[in-house]
């Protein structure tokens, strides 16, 4: 019984070892979930240059940065999916901008979830 555990320990400690290398699923989706984050307050923060909610919201964009470990090339190709988003054309029934709209849509959308999906994870900032 105590060789069989002996002989099993090495395999144990490899997978042990493997399992440290890569961040946990669980991190990696966490990161990705900041990474949209980071573009929805982005997204308002340029949508709402010079008022009090883009202030906010570019702080946030900051904090969310700070906590995220993606390489900055990561930032700036979700900065450019964020300007394209805010410069198509949105209107509606009722006369007005619709940019928070703009920025919800770019959340919820595919482009973004792909962009996110294909980010190289834990590069260096």
């Amino acid at each position: 019984m105590i060789r069989s555990a002996l002989a099993l320990l090495p395999l144990l400690l490899a997978g042990h070892a493997e399992a440290r290398a890569a961040p946990p699923p669980s991190h990696r989706s966490e990161q990705q979930q900041r990474l949209k984050d980071w573009a929805l307050s982005r997204c308002v923060a340029i949508a709402f240059e010079g008022e009090a909610a883009g202030a906010d919201a570019t702080r946030t964009a900051g904090a969310l940065l700070e906590r995220g470990d993606y390489g900055i090339e990561t930032y700036d190709a979700i900065d450019r999916l964020v300007r394209a988003q805010l410069a198509k054309p949105y209107g509606g029934s009722v006369p007005g901008s619709y940019s928070l709209l703009q920025c919800l849509d770019l959340y919820h959308g595919s482009t973004l979830d792909r962009a996110v999906r294909a980010a190289r994870h834990g590069a260096a900032q």
